[in-house]
């Protein structure tokens, strides 16, 4: 699944797809990871639930670009609470990603 791939590259962690990552977003691996790693994880897994659910076939594209525009609503959001810092460290090593793979 690229999706997990982008995630294990995006958190430099190996993480294997297993079912009940991918159905419940959370599997005894996530236990294991920083509680900004798990939030990016969550989003990005329950982005990919929301563009499985549209009526054309889902594509890794419509996914990034969903997940984009949920980086730039969550910015918004993050910064009129005055949390800079926790959205960099949610948000940033999927940004660097973005950056690198441009």
């Amino acid at each position: 699944m690229k999706i997990v791939k982008t995630f294990s590259d995006v958190l430099k962690i190996h993480i294997e797809p297993v079912s009940i990552l991918i159905i419940l977003g959370t599997s005894d691996f996530t236990s294991t990871l920083q509680k900004s790693q798990r939030q990016l994880l969550s989003y990005g897994l329950i982005t990919a639930k929301k563009v499985w659910k549209k009526k054309d076939v889902p594509t890794y594209k419509m996914w990034l670009n969903e997940m984009i525009t949920t980086l730039h609503l969550e910015k918004i959001q993050f910064f009129l609470k005055s949390r800079k810092s926790q959205f960099n460290k949610v948000w940033l090593p999927l940004i660097c990603y973005l950056n690198r793979n441009s």
